[in-house]
């Protein structure tokens, strides 16, 4: 009997351990694929680009979330602070953290509205636009990044935007 609870153990322990490998390495591939699109967008900002990946990749968010066939992602940087502010979300799980001065504050609210992650969702880049031309705050807006990310056979299929951030006064 000493002998089974000891092999449960291990065996317990090897998928603990292998799991969170292999959440970590997903999340690379995954924060990998998000570099790759965003430096598309504006090679100039590589150096907060490069911030945003250091941030995604490190154990205490991978191991925060589901990782299944699709991904959003909002995140945003307050030059103000130097804060970074993301949320990560599929149809499963969510998470919403702030990044200040090498740690993670992780939270049940986030500071981007269901309407924002609702044109994320369902790839609404038009609307989106129209959001920032119409209702972008007028002093020292975030820059925000969205991202749609699809995986699909081990292939991960990334699709970014960066937009101004916006306010909804009607709702």
């Amino acid at each position: 009997m000493l002998k089974f609870v000891k092999f449960i153990l291990i065996l317990f322990t090897l998928v603990l351990l292998f799991s969170s490998t292999w959440a970590q390495n997903s999340m690379i591939e995954i924060s990998n694929a998000i570099y790759t699109k965003q430096l598309r967008i504006r090679p100039k900002e590589r150096e907060l680009k490069s911030s945003f990946h250091d941030i995604r990749i490190r154990q205490e968010l991978s191991s925060r979330i589901e990782l299944h066939d699709t991904l959003f992602l909002l995140e945003a940087f307050d030059i103000t602070d130097g804060s970074y502010f993301g949320r990560i979300w599929n149809d499963n799980t969510s998470t919403n953290y702030t990044y200040f001065n090498g740690s993670f504050e992780f939270t049940e609210q986030s500071v981007f509205s269901a309407y924002t992650c609702g044109f994320i969702e369902e790839w609404n880049i038009k609307a989106i636009r129209n959001k920032e031309k119409v209702d972008s705050t007028m002093t020292n807006p975030l820059t925000i990044y969205g991202s749609f990310i699809v995986i699909e056979n081990d292939k991960v299929k990334a699709k970014c935007v960066k937009f101004k951030e916006f306010h909804n006064f009607e709702k």
